[in-house]
């Protein structure tokens, strides 16, 4: 369940840093053999079939607010001192920048995450990071290098972090 919350942050923040218009189609099914929904299913066989939210759809609905009036954007950013490949989307709303980052590949239930450093363009304001699999936004340490923000030790995941620098 954790491992498909996962795969659908990566499509929805895609889709989001594509310009792509997205809604996801199955909110509910269980005659398809596979878990496509975003509810749990239960047994066919059950009388009365209880409708309980999957980690996938909190994913969703976590993501629909924080990337509400979010566009795609281009500017820099980079990721050093890191260890594997990473998926880079840069987006921008009024005021903020934003850029997710993730590792690709499999996804795991217990991905532990791996440090790097991100640089992006001018001198952010704040700047914090937002899990959407858990809702919580972390403020971050920036340092300011020339016409950089740099933020040290950014955790990167098997799914997409949201870090918002305000302009």
């Amino acid at each position: 369940e954790i491992e498909k919350a996962k795969y659908v942050a990566r499509m929805t923040v895609t889709h989001v840093a594509l310009g792509v218009a997205s809604f996801f189609n199955e909110l509910w099914t269980s005659t398809y053999p596979l878990d496509i929904s975003l509810l749990r299913r239960s047994f066919m066989a059950d009388p009365i079939s209880p409708m309980q939210p999957a980690a996938a759809y909190y994913v969703v609905r976590n993501l629909a607010t924080v990337l509400d009036g979010v566009r795609p954007a281009d500017f820099d950013c980079r990721v050093a001192e890191c260890d594997g490949e990473v998926e880079c989307f840069t987006m921008r709303r009024r005021g903020e920048r934003l850029v997710a980052l993730w590792h690709p590949g499999r996804a795991r239930d217990d991905d532990p995450g791996r440090p790097a450093t991100l640089l992006v363009p001018g001198r952010a304001g704040s700047c914090t990071a937002y899990d959407p699999l858990n809702g919580r936004e972390f403020e971050l340490e920036t340092v300011h290098e020339g016409q950089y923000t740099r933020i040290p030790r950014q955790l990167i995941r098997d799914y997409p972090v949201l870090v918002r620098f305000s302009e």
